[in-house]
């Protein structure tokens, strides 16, 4: 039973493309109670202004409505809060940069402009109960500008930091402190790593920085706790430009470097987007490039997982067959992940998935098996055809009881078919309405569970 509860409370994985009229990115998705919140850049041509798109999903990741912003600006980052996320857009035409949060419902709730602005590459963060913006002046393009928010888009302060110049990445606050991750260039195709810390109020600046021994730093983005400061970095070291690997550094609050975690490949591996995670360790998101590249196929959305020392514990890559990219991403609260991205067809299109905790879309959710020996595999989730298909691997021959079940918990069919020893692949015919349905397979002896979305099923 307890097994049962945790299947039904997970949620539905999905790998779900958003097509429309232009060329457009989701640069955000965020876990809401109803499904999910993304927000995406939409082109209406190429060489057109972009403007912020808002799309509600469900949790099977079908879009449930679609808006625009009230306001002209592209969308460059976003952020999750507890009632919605704040997005920065960059309005280029009138050189201002707007701040917006946007409900769960997919409404807005207010905006917020900044006369001379943030340039494009902006990062906000949710501070405890204000959010922090952190990014270039346009006008002054290796300024350093933090400026915090209340909840309610009141400036609280807004401030330029002229000593140390660099290109703003990322912002991180803990115990009080700011921190603010950037990169600067250096002679000899080098380029090194940035920090400046600041007290809650953006006062007493101090400036840090860490040289690349071989090649170039690209930070991305950090995360600050007790244990540390945690940096996502993208490392180039081919003078050709075609060998990237990400890394994942520690620093103590010394600014040394304690460990380097890697993941690598055979060209491009570049990590966008870092969070952290309840057991201590690390997800990431980005894209990996293959070799030798092609027209149609030329990089892969990449996620993966660092434990607490660094250590990579797995990389998944999911991707079409155009060129696809990761963005954002974000917790979920059954452990796994939503991942943003686009894919590119005639021109980008919005992509939202949602993972499973160890990166997967299928087979989707927690499966479980009270003997390693019974054994069940899904071949198709979610069921489009009215099929459930899946391998069972058995230790004898017999007979499979198969029960289905509502999100109620309520038993809605029943079917029997029997089985030979080792690996069998099963087909049910099945009529159901669609949505979320917990399967039971059992020999008699031994159960597995797990979880089927039914879409386009009877009505």
């Amino acid at each position: 039973m307890i097994q049962l509860l945790l299947i039904l409370l997970s949620q539905p994985c999905f790998s779900s493309v958003i097509p429309s009229d232009g060329a457009q990115t989701v640069i955000f998705t965020g876990e809401t109670s109803t499904g999910y919140l993304a927000l995406g850049s939409l082109f209406p041509s190429w060489g057109g202004s972009a403007h912020l798109i808002i799309y509600t999903l469900n949790e099977t990741g079908i879009v449930t409505s679609s808006g625009s912003a009230s306001f002209k600006g592209e969308p460059v980052c976003a952020a999750q809060l507890p009632e919605g996320a704040a997005v920065v857009c960059i309005d280029r035409e009138n050189g201002i940069s707007r701040l917006s949060l946007i409900d769960a419902s997919g409404s807005e709730q207010w905006v917020t402009d900044f006369a001379g602005g943030f340039n494009a590459n902006a990062s906000v963060r949710s501070s405890g109960t204000d959010i922090l913006l952190a990014g270039n002046d346009v006008l002054t393009p290796l300024i350093p500008r933090v400026a915090l928010l209340s909840e309610q888009g009141d400036i609280q302060w807004n401030y330029q930091y002229t000593e140390s110049l660099f290109e703003v990445r990322d912002v991180s606050c803990y115990n009080d402190q700011i921190f603010v991750l950037g990169c600067s260039e250096q002679p000899g195709w080098q380029s090194d790593i940035n920090l400046m810390v600041t007290d809650g109020s953006g006062c007493n600046p101090q400036y840090f920085s860490i040289s690349s021994v071989d090649g170039r730093f690209s930070p991305e983005a950090i995360q600050v706790d007790s244990r540390g400061i945690f940096l996502l970095v993208n490392t180039l070291t081919g003078s050709n430009g075609m060998v990237y690997d990400g890394q994942l550094i520690k620093l103590n609050f010394s600014m040394e470097i304690q460990w380097t975690g890697t993941v690598s490949g055979s060209s491009w591996i570049r990590g966008v987007e870092m969070i952290s995670l309840a057991d201590g360790g690390f997800a990431l998101c980005g894209w990996t490039n293959s070799l030798p590249f092609s027209e149609s196929d030329r990089s892969d959305l990449m996620l993966c997982k660092f434990n607490e020392n660094g250590e990579l514990l797995w990389n998944v890559n999911h991707g079409t067959l155009s060129t696809d990219y990761g963005f954002c991403l974000t917790g979920v609260s059954d452990g796994g992940f939503a991942v943003s991205g686009c894919v590119t067809e005639d021109l980008y299109q919005g992509w939202v998935l949602k993972t499973d905790s160890l990166g997967n879309v299928e087979p989707q959710g927690i499966e479980y098996t009270e003997n390693v020996a019974f054994s069940i595999h899904q071949l198709s989730n979610p069921i489009t055809d009215g099929n459930l298909s899946f391998l069972v691997n058995t230790p004898d021959s017999g007979m499979l009881e198969i029960r289905i079940y509502d999100m109620a918990g309520r038993q809605v069919t029943m079917m029997h078919t029997s089985v030979a020893q080792g690996v069998s692949t099963i087909n049910q015919a099945i009529s159901l309405p669609s949505g979320i349905y917990t399967v039971r397979v059992t020999d008699g002896l031994t159960d597995s569970i797990f979880r089927s979305v039914v879409l386009g099923g009877s009505r």
